[in-house]
């Protein structure tokens, strides 16, 4: 879930954790009007946002080919190949999720 907006070519968020919630939860939403609000946790610029968006779209299309196609790759030297894998793994997993039923991602 994501609670945000779009201000002057700048991302801004109010939640810490966009992943709080689980399926089963029960989110409300309540409308008021208010004088004041209060101010994000998070601004991004939009660029930065493209920018990093477009780095962990690069790493999931990697280890799509890796975990679901050709395979292969190199493993960093300070850590097992075991090791390297399963965080790869666990990337390749969020990313996943981001991206898999995205109509922008191509």
């Amino acid at each position: 879930m994501h609670v945000g907006w779009l201000v002057n070519e700048e991302h801004v968020s109010w939640l810490e954790n966009p992943f709080l919630i689980s399926v089963g939860d029960v989110v409300a939403i309540k409308v008021i009007r208010s004088q004041s609000i209060d101010e994000p946790l998070r601004r991004e610029s939009r660029v930065e946002t493209e920018i990093a968006r477009s780095n962990r779209y690069f790493l999931y299309q990697q280890y799509k080919r890796e975990f679901e196609g050709i395979g292969g790759g190199n493993e960093p030297s300070e850590l097992t190949p075991e090791v390297a894998r399963q965080l790869r793994r666990a990337l390749y997993e969020e990313y996943k999720a981001e991206f898999e039923h995205d109509p922008t991602a191509s």
